[in-house]
């Protein structure tokens, strides 16, 4: 930016350069005949229209010229830049296209203070505001246009403002996501084609018209068709990587932009003054400048709101990408495609990859535009939303553990009756370094078949702390198996139920979460996402906690995996405290929903009766109605609960019994001073 105002600052200097004195004093001109023979040197007369800078007509004699003195004046080389309707028609239109060049930086100005802004736009508007200050009161003056000894004119100031401004235009065409932090050598190969066009078509306006111009024309000619080519293969490439709609739109119509405005560049050298004269410069001028509006102004303006619709999409759906195979050139080209997780098809699961949001929660135009969405009443990405700003800075906002104020319903969070508050609350805010090691334990897989088990297997496998798994298939198998570890070791036999998202449609006592929490059981489930129809499901599913994911090739994060493994443990150590009849004051604060499944263990339930078959045979409670598909016939018991069967210890005395209540006191200590950390 200070760049971009020095730049600024040096185009207004130039404003205060001395031109050619206009209403001086006749002492200081001198007389130069036009058509009639003699010379009357030192008259004073009066003298009218001005044809050029400094030289006047005569009023009482239309042969007669008066200009500065000790200089020349040619009437065919001042008539050589145009009409004086081409002029004028020249000065209005780089006044249009100053005035648009301060419009578009307060646009840029705002969007960086109220969205995002990229560099490159505004980099390029400032060149754009620099040179046609500078073309407005100097253009046809040399420096800015050069008067070869050959004839040529070479406006240097034209191609001085391209080779400033083109590079960064195709930065920005490399970069139209705004997504990429380095640049690739595609990128070099656009800067490098275009320099060359600009130098061998600089090399062609100085080029005497012959042979020469037009072998320097058809060298530029061919760097340029290397840059079109390299930015249709950028083009195409861009469009299937955007989100699908506006965003796409707005790809097409930047290329359309691009191609039909730089096409016209070549065509304007060969006509203009530059090439073979059949245009005025003036004419050129008004050119160029339409074609600097369209060119720069328009397609960086495209730009600058396709970056926008990005950063929207990316902060409602997630930083979630579909690799697509797109034949380009003649080759087959794997690009990422953003996507929304609710157009997600099952069959491509394993091409989807959830890039998450820490890498982007750093970027202060995230955090703007996530305000005021939310201020507009958009759901955003929870890994960018407030309640989760610790999360992210603990480098854990490519996941979302999503546990408790979003189970709450419509009550707040000190009211008694809310669900799934607690310890658990602190799941989304507490980074992991922060919570205590992990216990070995015990989970019961609730899924809707076994595609997902060797997942979930390898998941657990990866926790610091070993884990037994004990896989079912459907509602009617999980039953089971909970009723099994609850004879065996009561509801601490087992940590917790995941259950898949398919079993969550009903949430009343009678669906599948109920009766596990009736059991006395802890549930947890997974499938959460950001936005559509599963967020609701999952949050509205009266859960202890849930997790979003898993997402295809990276699963789930593994940080907030282990804090929703902990915080289950957390809460089977305070249902184990309460069965034991510790007293209210020493025991944490937990809900209503926790205290109703503990006290349910202990009361005659229906559903523990033998009205329920075991989910293994030869264990006392009957034939199993259904067999488990996960394992074989000869072999229909997993390694389970039973397989690890505890032995009953013997009875303690009192010293037994004192150190029981020593090791139940510290450990209720320590989860005091968690709480209130």
């Amino acid at each position: 930016m200070r760049i971009c105002l020095g730049l600024l600052a040096v185009a207004l200097a130039t404003l205060t350069l001395p031109c050619p004195p206009v209403n001086a004093s006749l002492s200081k001109f001198k007389l130069f005949f036009g058509n009639s023979p003699g010379l009357v040197p030192n008259t004073t007369v009066a003298y009218g229209e001005e044809l050029y800078r400094g030289f006047h007509q005569l009023e009482a004699n239309g042969d007669w010229v008066v200009g500065p003195r000790d200089s020349c004046y040619c009437e065919k080389w001042a008539k050589s830049h145009g009409t004086k309707d081409e002029k004028l028609g020249a000065i209005v239109a780089m006044f249009i296209v100053f005035g648009s060049c301060v419009g578009a930086l307060i646009f840029y100005g705002v969007a960086a203070w109220r969205t995002t802004c990229g560099w490159e736009e505004v980099y390029v508007c400032v060149i754009e505001l620099a040179h046609v200050l500078i073309a407005i009161f100097h253009e046809i003056e040399s420096p800015s246009t050069l008067y070869l000894s050959t004839g040529n004119q070479v406006l240097w100031l034209r191609y001085a403002e391209w080779l400033l401004s083109c590079p960064v235009i195709l930065i920005h065409l490399s970069n139209l996501t705004g997504m990429k932090d380095d640049y690739s050598k595609r990128t070099m190969g656009l800067l490098i084609s275009d320099i060359g066009t600009i130098v061998f078509g600089t090399t062609a306006a100085m080029s005497p018209p012959n042979y020469l111009k037009v072998i320097f024309w058809f060298c530029g000619l061919s760097y340029g068709v290397t840059t079109f080519y390299l930015a249709a293969k950028v083009y195409i490439e861009a469009y299937h990587t955007v989100p699908k709609g506006i965003c796409r739109k707005i790809v097409r119509f930047m290329a359309w932009d691009y191609f039909g405005s730089w096409c016209m560049f070549p065509i304007l050298f060969v006509l203009g003054p530059e090439g073979f004269g059949h245009i005025s410069a003036y004419g050129s001028v008004i050119a160029h400048q339409v074609l600097d509006i369209t060119s720069k102004n328009i397609w960086s303006m495209a730009g600058h709101f396709l970056r926008v619709k990005i950063h929207e999409h990316i902060i409602v759906h997630g930083n979630i990408t579909k690799k697509t195979k797109i034949t380009l050139a003649g080759e087959p080209v794997e690009v990422e495609e953003y996507i929304d997780s609710n157009e997600v098809d099952p069959a491509e699961m394993d091409q989807v990859q959830d890039k998450g949001t820490q890498a982007l929660a750093h970027r202060q135009s995230f955090l703007v535009m996530r305000n005021r969405m939310q201020q507009k009443g958009v759901e955003v990405r929870a890994s960018l939303d407030n309640s989760d700003r610790d999360q992210t800075e603990n480098g854990m906002g490519g996941g979302a553990v999503t546990m408790g104020q979003w189970g709450m319903g419509n009550k707040a969070v000190g009211d008694p009756g809310a669900m799934g508050l607690g310890m658990v609350t602190k799941a989304v805010e507490e980074p992991a370094e922060k919570m205590g090691p992990l216990e070995p334990g015990r989970v019961i897989l609730c899924m809707p078949d076994v595609a997902l088990v060797d997942f979930w297997r390898l998941q657990f496998s990866s926790l610091p702390a070993p884990f037994e798994v004990y896989p079912a298939v459907g509602p009617d198998m999980t039953l089971q198996l909970v009723q099994q570890s609850l004879q065996l070791g009561g509801p601490s036999f087992c940590d917790f139920v995941l259950v898949a998202p398919d079993f969550l449609q009903n949430p009343s006592p009678s669906g599948l979460v109920g009766r596990l929490k009736m059991m006395g059981m802890r549930v947890a489930a997974y499938g959460w996402q950001p936005a559509g129809p599963m967020r609701q499901l999952v949050e509205t599913s009266n859960v202890d906690g849930f997790l979003e994911g898993p997402t295809a090739p990276h699963g789930v994060n593994r940080s907030q995996f282990s804090a929703l493994v902990f915080r289950m443990q957390q809460l089977k150590k305070m249902a184990s405290m309460a069965a034991l009849g510790a007293p209210p004051s020493m025991l944490p604060p937990t809900t209503s929903q926790h205290s109703t499944a503990v006290l349910a263990s202990s009361v005659p339930n229906p559903l523990q009766s033998d009205s329920i078959p075991a989910a293994f045979p030869g264990q006392g409670l009957g034939t199993p109605t259904t067999a488990n598909p996960l394992f074989s016939v000869m072999n229909s018991s997993p390694p389970s609960p039973l397989s690890s069967r505890p032995t009953v210890p013997a009875p303690m005395g009192a010293e037994g019994e004192a150190a029981l209540m020593q090791q139940l006191m510290a450990e209720i200590n320590q989860l005091r001073a968690e709480l209130q950390q």
